[in-house]
């Protein structure tokens, strides 16, 4: 008599000796462990995206690059480099990899090194790679399309990483955006001329304008040679058509992104403060066929403070409410004081005093940086109830004239009390109610009129059935 496992060996051997074939069948012995193949973990296994061939990066690259075919060996635009690892991020070393890209471009790979991969469809298999020491490399390249990629990488059904990239054609938009509208009438440069925007809101660090290009399809077009931007001005007495372009390294806090290019302007020397005139800034490829920006407005000023105003964004405020404090500077002819550093604008490098304690200085230094005629900071207002009032002294910068240095500056609210919070949410609930009930007899008004009319038209419509029937003798 036969227990089911002596049986099944027994088939086993009558089939193989009926064609010939001898081998043994083991069976594992009862407690003998039973090897599973080897999982990955999308949380330990890491996926580095490198530009170019590179393999060496320890975060990914920022990849956008021509829409071109890339077919010959080492064209690609990005090499992705995966170390794939367990749960217990023990080092996984068999096996294959799948890659599938969606959008733009094509994936590839090779054996040896990457300057050798080639372009092979949208989705592969990656096995081990023969030049990398345990990882799995494959390479994206442009496939002549326009637009963005989505780049998905698999183990079985087990997504470890998706990676993002962009392929740009030829550049068909331009935008212009503003940081500093008022050129000095002295002609000296407006704006920051470098790479590096770093976003601190300085004068000496902000470009005057940024530019954006982008396709056809809307993806921004990188690495575009400066003099193929130009600009036009609507008035030489104003400001110059001369520009300075750099494109933006998209690495600072004040960048707007990979295809943006930071501008500097200049004004016309000799000019009057308070004329204005815009600049059409241009791109081409050719030096013949243009795409213009829509045409930016600047205003010159001058660098001479001859008017401050200071004043908070509200006249009053719940404790601990977060405030906006704004100093506005003119020059003499009543424009926007240049953007500048102004030097020796307080008399106390403390900068402003506070009738009550709040959680910052306000302006410590006594140089502040004006940014189209002001500046701003903002804190949280006391919790001590009542009149709340900031103050200060000028100081005697050059900047400032005569007239107002030494003048006080000053501006004040009121901190309310829980009462005054109070009746405030009942006058907002009682004015809501009013406005609900306006509403509400507006269209009931509305809809009274609209009976009004169709009544009307029934009455109109009966009296021509009435005419008709009498013409017709109808009873």
């Amino acid at each position: 008599m036969y227990n089911s496992k002596t049986f099944a060996r027994r088939i086993a051997l009558l089939a193989a000796s009926a064609i010939g074939v001898s081998f043994m069948v083991v069976a594992p012995a009862i407690g003998d462990p039973i090897s599973v193949p080897t999982v990955a973990s999308a949380k330990t296994s890491v996926a580095i995206m490198n530009i170019g061939t590179g393999t060496t990066a320890t975060n990914d690259d920022r990849i956008t690059h021509p829409k071109h075919f890339d077919s010959g060996p080492g064209s690609q635009a990005a090499t992705i480099v995966v170390s794939l690892k367990d749960d217990a991020g023990n080092a996984i070393t068999s096996g294959t990899l799948t890659a599938f890209i969606s959008g733009a471009g094509l994936l590839g790979t090779g054996t040896g090194p990457t300057t050798g991969y080639v372009p092979v469809g949208h989705q592969i298999s990656v096995p081990l790679s023969d030049s990398v020491l345990g990882k799995y490399v494959f390479a994206l390249f442009g496939d002549g399309k326009s637009g963005y990629s989505e780049i998905t990488v698999y183990q079985g059904t087990i997504v470890l990483a998706r990676k993002y990239a962009a392929f740009y054609g030829e550049v068909t938009s331009l935008t212009a955006i503003v940081n500093l509208a008022s050129p000095n009438v002295d002609g000296s440069p407006l704006g920051s001329y470098s790479a590096h925007n770093p976003g601190d809101g300085t004068y000496v660090h902000t470009p005057a304008v940024i530019l954006t290009a982008k396709d056809a399809n809307g993806v921004p077009v990188a690495n575009e040679e400066a003099d193929e931007f130009s600009a036009v001005s609507s008035d030489l007495t104003v400001v110059a058509s001369q520009i300075m372009v750099i494109p933006d390294d998209a690495t600072g806090a004040g960048s707007l992104g990979v295809g943006t290019y930071n501008v500097q302007i200049h004004s016309a020397s000799g000019g009057v403060s308070g004329r204005s005139a815009t600049l059409t800034f241009r791109y081409s490829h050719d030096g013949m066929n243009f795409v213009l920006a829509k045409p930016v407005v600047f205003t010159t000023s001058s660098t001479t403070i001859s008017g401050v105003n200071m004043s908070l964004d509200k006249s009053s405020y719940a404790p601990g409410e977060t405030a906006t404090l704004t100093i506005t500077a003119n020059d003499p002819s009543n424009m926007p004081v240049s953007g500048q550093d102004a030097g020796g604008f307080f008399s106390s490098s403390v900068g402003l005093n506070t009738s009550s304690p709040i959680n910052k200085l306000l302006f410590p230094f006594t140089t502040l940086t004006f940014i189209r005629g002001q500046v701003t900071t903002t804190f949280d207002v006391p919790s001590t109830t009542g009149l709340f009032t900031i103050s200060g002294r000028l100081g005697n910068g050059p900047n400032l004239v005569p007239g107002v240095q030494g003048s006080p500056v000053s501006a004040t609210a009121t901190i309310l009390t829980r009462q005054d919070l109070e009746m405030s949410a009942l006058r907002f609930s009682v004015d809501a109610a009013q406005k609900s009930a306006n509403s509400a007899f507006e269209a009931a008004s509305a809809a009274v009129a609209s009976v009004n009319m169709l009544s009307a038209i029934v009455k109109s419509m009966l009296a021509i059935i009435m005419k008709m029937q009498k013409r017709l003798r109808i009873k």
